[in-house]
């Protein structure tokens, strides 16, 4: 019970030291994107009148929007994660929190938490509650009322729940595969302070085109590119292509519902199917790597 009062505190200082931050990330966006809908024109018809629906332009907007700020949480949790371990160096507070009955592996674990997976959620839960709201203005300024009134509202929540499920479930399976990128970082920032992420983005990079074109040994590379390409898998739906079929631009535009909350749940399915691939244990692997250079950096105070 004390670990976890413990844990739970610093998750606490985590969010007290970035909250003006990632709320500003977050409802920024939101609050430009509502106030273009209110006061811009919205022409939802553009060359065929019937092409446009108002389920079509509700799902467009609500998960576009959702979908923008996850790439701005996905750019700023990369960008964040290199300063990560140093921080505690840079602002002089390592004494104080080596000091403490504190756990240094529950130190990394709060950090990782709040801005591997919390963080990026609600960012994410801000777009798509935003989203909701400049939906239904949307449809009314680019289709009249009767765009809103006529829609297929059961349909429509069902495709919503689904969506909304893939979109976060998708964001717990991309944090555990982005975890190896975030935590090599961290550890090449805690040993060679701002030259890490340069050294080892070169090591790997460099390193991988030199084995591949002089040795005709690809691994590096490709291992890079497996782990990315489940990252991407797992926060966009369709990304990889193998949810059973294809989800065409037209059948969302014309608000044709039938079928998108299966084709979700089956691309959700296999992403989960992805973690008994052999990349997972490279992943894992990298990651305690990571992990305990960051470790032991931090055991030495430095």
């Amino acid at each position: 019970m004390i670990s976890m009062k413990v844990f739970q505190t610093l998750l606490l200082r985590e969010w007290l030291q970035h909250r003006k931050g990632w709320l500003a990330l977050g409802l920024i966006p939101v609050a430009l994107m509502f106030l273009a809908t209110v006061f811009g024109t919205v022409d939802a018809y553009g060359d065929d009148p019937g092409e446009m629906s108002g389920a079509g332009l509700m799902m467009i907007v609500s998960f576009g929007t959702a979908m923008i700020l996850l790439v701005l949480a996905v750019a700023a949790t990369a960008f964040q994660a290199s300063g990560l371990a140093r921080r505690d160096q840079q602002d002089r507070s390592i004494e104080f929190w080596l000091s403490l009955p504190v756990g240094q592996p529950q130190t990394l674990g709060a950090m990782l938490l709040m801005h591997v997976w919390l963080f990026p959620m609600m960012v994410v839960a801000i777009g798509l509650l935003g989203g909701l709201l400049i939906g239904p203005i949307t449809v009314i300024k680019g289709l009249g009322l009767a765009g809103l009134t006529t829609m297929p509202w059961a349909a429509l929540l069902v495709v919503i729940a689904a969506g909304t499920l893939r979109v976060f479930a998708g964001l717990v399976l991309a944090g555990l595969w982005a975890l190896p990128f975030v935590l090599l970082m961290m550890a090449a920032s805690a040993w060679l302070k701002r030259w890490g992420v340069p050294v080892l983005v070169a090591v790997v990079g460099v390193g991988g085109m030199v084995l591949k074109e002089y040795y005709g040994q690809a691994w590096l590379l490709d291992s890079v590119k497996a782990l990315a390409d489940n990252v991407g898998a797992a926060l966009f739906p369709g990304a990889a292509g193998d949810a059973g079929f294809h989800l065409e631009e037209k059948t969302v535009l014309s608000g044709q519902l039938d079928g998108i909350a299966p084709w979700l749940m089956a691309d959700l399915q296999q992403r989960v199917a992805d973690l008994a691939s052999p990349w997972l244990l490279l992943a894992l692997a990298l990651s305690a790597a990571g992990a305990w250079g960051v470790l032991y950096r931090r055991q030495q105070g430095r």
